[in-house]
């Protein structure tokens, strides 16, 4: 058994920005997970979570993930979300993902401040190197009551 950060890679899809009024698009991202000794192993399912920080009166944003087998012929519309309009942290199943993902986001109306990343599930039969999370190390404190 692996710990959490073992079994599942985390993808960072789109550093937290503004985002302007208009169309923007991230660069691809490959899902294909490498693990010890070389191995490597096709992720086809990730938890997209999508973090908004700030969002302008009357401002919303659309964003569209795109996926690709080569990371040259795109699937432009594999999944959308739309009317994203208020601060919070929303989060996406998504399944039968290719190897390359992307984002492609419309902005309406006023700037939105958001960032995203990919945690992908299925590479649970060998630990996955971490290449763009860095594990923070947990401090517990002294007193913590670890039985229920």
């Amino acid at each position: 058994m692996y710990d959490i950060l073992s079994n599942h890679k985390v993808v960072n899809v789109k550093t937290h920005a503004t985002q302007t009024v208009g169309t923007a698009a991230t660069s691809a991202k490959d899902l294909m997970a490498v693990a010890d000794k070389g191995l490597r192993e096709r992720n086809t399912r990730g938890l997209l979570l999508i973090f908004v920080t700030a969002v302008n009166t009357t401002g919303d944003i659309t964003i569209t993930i795109q996926t690709s087998k080569d990371n040259s012929t795109w699937d432009n519309d594999f999944a959308v979300l739309t009317n994203i309009a208020a601060i919070g942290v929303y989060i996406a199943d998504v399944k039968y993902l290719s190897r390359y993902v992307r984002l492609s986001s419309v902005c309406a109306d006023a700037n939105v401040d958001w960032g995203a990343l990919f945690v992908t599930f299925d590479a649970e039969r060998r630990p996955v190197k971490q290449a763009d999370a860095t594990a923070l190390t947990v401090d517990y404190a002294a007193n913590i009551d670890l039985m229920p």
